[in-house]
């Protein structure tokens, strides 16, 4: 009897460590194929033996005020990383400029956004210089945004394409 006792005693401890295996193996290494998740099965299985093998000490462990004040916290935590994440994924999928300056430094007039959507035929700026300019950038990328499909622009350096800057 003290033998299953010793083997109840570590199947919870192996268990956890063929669910990192498992874990790791999935993640990392070959993906999610049938191994590392019949690895994670194998793992939870052991887990799942050890806390029927040892229910009297998990009563006690979930009953510990500690235990409840970090599940709450690990709850919180948990929430905050999920709401962070899809923040992260509207973000990147919608791409929503907003100009909170005074002034309107970085917002086009009406005028030139009726202009750029209302280009007629395809447009390509060539901006010839040999350092560009971020702000002259940020300023043609806010038109290429307007009208992707008739306003391009690309900046040629004359060191390194003359013949470019030729035609």
């Amino acid at each position: 009897m003290k033998a299953w006792q010793a083997l109840a005693d570590w199947t919870g401890i192996v268990g956890l460590g063929v669910v990192a295996i498992g874990l790791l193996v999935g993640a990392a290494l070959t993906g999610w194929t049938a191994v590392p998740l019949s690895l994670l099965a194998a793992g939870l299985a052991l887990v799942v033996v050890w806390g029927l093998t040892h229910q009297r000490e998990v009563g006690v462990f979930l009953g510990l005020r500690s235990t409840q004040t970090n599940a709450n916290i690990l709850v919180a935590v948990t929430a905050m990383a999920v709401i962070l994440v899809l923040v992260n994924v509207v973000a990147a999928r919608y791409d929503l400029r907003l100009d909170l300056t005074e002034e309107g430094l970085f917002t086009l007039s009406p005028q030139t956004r009726q202009l750029v959507q209302g280009l007629a035929q395809p447009m390509k700026v060539w901006v010839v210089t040999t350092a560009p300019d971020p702000n002259l950038r940020e300023q043609l990328e806010r038109y290429r945004r307007l009208n992707p499909e008739r306003f391009q622009f690309e900046f040629v350096d004359p060191n390194r394409d003359p013949l470019t800057v030729q035609r």
